[in-house]
């Protein structure tokens, strides 16, 4: 996994597919807050590798601040 990781149209695929069901899962309101907010993680962190290796500053910044957030959410909801 980690050397597949070394693409970047593999993370950003993978920080979308990632970011999407986190998001459809709280939308649907399943009561799996914990996973999440940890595929919301995970993608913020993945968004910040794609972000960092392209040099894009902007795309860096707001997802750094979205993984803040998702870690608060992993913490309050855990």
């Amino acid at each position: 996994m980690i050397r597949l990781l070394t693409n970047q149209t593999t993370i950003a695929n993978v920080a979308t597919v990632t970011g999407v069901t986190g998001a459809l899962m709280l939308a649907l309101n399943i009561n799996m807050f914990v996973l999440a907010y940890a595929l919301f993680t995970t993608s913020a962190v993945l968004w910040s590798v794609f972000a960092y290796r392209d040099n894009n500053r902007q795309l860096l910044t707001m997802n750094i601040i979205f993984g803040v957030i998702n870690v608060i959410g992993l913490f309050r909801f855990s």
